[in-house]
């Protein structure tokens, strides 16, 4: 027969009775015991006496970074610029720079979206193809299919190469 939660227990054997623990206190009580107030244990400076610390000059220095951020970075960069040289110097110095820094900032997104659990790939895509926009007088589809081998070769820096 199958016993549940629903059943009578009318049909149980009776529980057999677990001796309970003896603790001896050496006839010490809680009611026994001198009362003693937290000051006396502590022996460091009081709140009046504690300087507050001023912020950081530098904001950017409280944003934690990850042990190999700066290397994924220069990889992500790295991989990024392969096969842009000749197109970044027929470029204008002020679209240079433009792209330049809408590069690192790219570069900072895609290590952002490389350390999460789940890579999004198409949002990776997209992110570059928009960078990649800026190049002058290159065709969209040349630069889409840009964007998906750089795509590919940094989700490889994240998945361990298959044997």
């Amino acid at each position: 027969m199958c016993y549940n939660l629903f059943m009578p227990e009318a049909g149980l054997p009776p529980r057999p009775e677990r001796p309970r623990p003896v603790i001896e206190t050496g006839g010490l009580s809680i009611e026994n015991q001198p009362a003693q107030s937290s000051s006396e244990h502590f022996e460091g400076p009081t709140v009046a006496e504690i300087q507050p610390i001023a912020p950081p000059a530098n904001p950017q220095s409280i944003i934690p970074t990850r042990p190999g951020e700066p290397q994924l970075q220069h990889r992500v960069e790295e991989i990024l610029s392969v096969g842009l040289t000749d197109a970044y110097l027929a470029m204008d110095p002020v679209t240079q720079n433009k792209f330049k820094q809408v590069g690192e900032a790219t570069a900072k997104t895609i290590v952002g979206l490389l350390a999460r659990t789940k890579i999004e790939v198409k949002k990776i895509i997209e992110i570059i193809f928009s960078w990649l926009r800026l190049i002058p007088g290159v065709s969209n589809y040349y630069l889409e299919q840009e964007a998906k081998i750089k795509a590919d070769r940094l989700v490889s820096l994240r998945q361990p190469p298959r044997h």
